[in-house]
């Protein structure tokens, strides 16, 4: 079993690096790439120390012990930056951003003396951390975990913020949404989780118990191809018309409440109700709903307005976000479509794709949240025979 685990690790290690090379020349996306990147080489080098201490190597080349101890300080940023360059397009990483990783970095400095230790040294002392007689090594191995599991929650918060936000812009948002990253996160979770469990049996023991590591590094290996798998497959998040509404202004690269800039947008009450009146009178005439990828930015160039004093009359006067009132609209199609006898030869999906859906599942989601039924109920009870 431990023979088989160990070539797991040294082939997920391995699979790791060439992930990461093909992400860090993915030209998509290729900001955040960098950081992802950077993650999975990290979790692949602690996956090639596992290897090494498994298979006790560190007997023959014992300098090579301790390198990656820090490690688990830099996967929460890493994976955060990630999330940050994916959400903000053409965010830059600032001299500001490095104090994320002093935490790292401190505890590299503190384990100068133990690293440069000579090989005999070096083995007696990281035997000692083992056998859990460095109460210093213990406090650093509780707060390794806390420390990834904040990171996670905030990472997990900013993808909310994000999924929430391009409700202004999207009418579908199946592909610019993070729900496919917000779930490997969970995966993230799930694996400080086994650390965590894994230091309370450490504690509960008072012993190294390394056999309960390998449920960690097992759990890392699958996270790699996970995450390798997301991420060469992830979409490009947003077009240009619509970054408009993501990024603040001066390339600054934090997100940014709608309703600040629309205190300062000096839009006048009797100009926004002459855009909501034309707004509504192009949804009622020319139906452009219907158009499965409409977005925010080719509304306003039907109405002639910009963006931003749309998205304000959207939320101020008619208290929706882009995405429910271009939705709410393709609900009331469906249901009169359904009733109308030119549609019988229709299934209930085909009518929703000719009324602007574009995923099964969205619209069964969205009919149901507006008319309080699924799509097949209200047609058994409200179409007639």
């Amino acid at each position: 079993m431990l023979t088989f685990l160990s070539t797991l690790f040294l082939l997920a290690g391995i699979q790791g690096i060439l992930l990461a090379v093909l992400l860090f020349n993915k030209k998509k996306n290729h900001n955040a790439n960098i950081f992802l990147s950077l993650g999975i080489l990290a979790l692949s080098v602690d996956l090639f120390a596992v290897f090494y201490e498994v298979n006790e190597y560190f007997y023959q080349y014992p300098h090579f012990l301790g390198l990656t101890f820090g490690f688990p300080l830099v996967y929460g940023p890493l994976f955060y930056f990630y999330t940050r360059f994916l959400v903000v397009p053409g965010s830059k990483f600032k001299a500001k951003d490095f104090i994320h990783f002093i935490p790292f970095l401190l505890l590299v400095l503190y384990m100068v003396p133990s690293l440069l230790m000579n090989g005999e040294e070096k083995i007696q002392y990281v035997l000692s951390i083992f056998s859990g007689n460095q109460i210093d090594y213990i406090i650093f191995g509780h707060l390794k975990p806390l420390h990834g599991i904040v990171y996670v929650v905030f990472t997990i918060k900013l993808i909310n913020r994000h999924n929430e936000k391009i409700k202004n812009s999207f009418s579908n948002i199946e592909k610019v949404n993070l729900s496919w990253l917000k779930n490997l996160f969970i995966g993230m979770i799930a694996v400080w989780g086994i650390v965590i469990i894994t230091v309370l049996i450490d504690d509960f023991f008072q012993q190294y118990a390394f056999k309960y590591d390998l449920a960690i590094y097992f759990s890392i290996s699958i996270l790699i191809y996970g995450i390798g798998y997301m991420g060469l497959n992830q979409p490009e998040i947003f077009n240009q018309e619509d970054e408009i509404l993501t990024t603040r202004p001066n390339g600054a690269d934090k997100l940014e409440p709608e309703t600040a800039g629309y205190k300062k947008s000096g839009l006048s009450d009797s100009s926004a109700e002459k855009i909501s009146n034309d707004l509504l009178n192009l949804f009622n005439n020319e139906k452009p709903y219907l158009d499965s990828e409409l977005t925010l930015g080719k509304l306003a160039v039907m109405l002639n307005v910009s963006p931003h004093n749309l998205s304000e009359v959207i939320n101020s006067k008619l208290k929706q976000n882009f995405y429910e009132l271009v939705n709410g609209y393709r609900v009331e199609e469906v249901k009169r479509k359904l009733q109308s006898p030119e549609y019988d030869m229709y299934s209930i999906l085909g009518i929703a794709y000719e009324s602007g859906f574009n995923s099964k599942t969205s619209f069964n989601t969205i009919f149901k949240k507006y008319v309080g039924q699924t799509p097949s109920d209200y047609k058994r009870m409200n179409v007639k025979k």
